[in-house]
């Protein structure tokens, strides 16, 4: 199966699955739109003491509470693709590999905007730090 096939039926898949969970906003937290949490993001290994960037994903926003997510890279350990949601603050996004692995991922928005996630499945297990990456125009 070539990679645009596969990618339209991981979104085809995991659009029935946001579907059917039926995802419903918390009455007792601040909601975060799916649109502040959008943009491009350098993970980190979570309490790293470097902070060295491991993986970059892009979170495209689709709707109030819904957003696509992928892994940035070349790398066929860099290209994934997922969809998820948000509640409160709080979200998930479920995620496929090229290759077929995959798995869920939770994460918390904190409060500066950061993402503190943890990755599941297919024999992962890490706990990541996300910050969003700088433009070109915010490094000069």
């Amino acid at each position: 199966m070539n990679m645009k096939r596969l990618v339209v039926a991981a979104l085809l898949t995991f659009t029935v699955v946001a579907i059917a969970e039926g995802q419903t906003a918390s009455q007792n937290e601040p909601a975060v739109s799916v649109e502040s949490i959008a943009g491009i993001y350098s993970l980190s290994h979570w309490q790293s003491s470097n902070n060295i960037p491991v993986a970059q994903m892009a979170i495209i926003a689709w709707s109030k509470d819904t957003f696509f997510v992928r892994g940035v890279g070349e790398k066929p350990d860099q290209v994934w693709v997922g969809m998820g949601g948000v509640d409160g603050r709080e979200g998930y996004y479920e995620w496929k590999f090229a290759d077929g692995k995959s798995g869920r991922t939770t994460f918390v928005i904190n409060a500066d905007g950061t993402l503190k996630g943890h990755v599941l499945g297919s024999g992962l297990d890490w706990w990541y730090l996300a910050r969003r990456a700088q433009s070109a125009s915010e490094k000069k």
